[in-house]
């Protein structure tokens, strides 16, 4: 029997780099979360004039806070 998990891969919409889960996460938390496109985390940061390591620091407090948006 042959493992067929799901392979494609999301990319942002902005500039058409992967996206992590994590970035997904993140673009839900801040903008919608019925989102079913997404922005890296660079495109967040620029969109939101905000450096990307805050925005990092920012995705280990959700998840230390439990979101559920940042559990793989």
């Amino acid at each position: 029997m042959t493992d067929t998990k799901n392979t494609s891969v999301i990319c942002c919409v902005k500039c058409n780099r992967p996206v992590s889960h994590d970035e997904i996460g993140l673009y839900k938390r801040i903008f919608n979360r019925g989102a079913e496109t997404f922005w890296c985390i660079h495109c967040i940061s620029e969109y939101l004039d905000c450096p990307v390591p805050k925005l990092e620091k920012k995705i280990a407090e959700f998840r230390d806070m439990g979101c559920t948006l940042f559990t793989e």
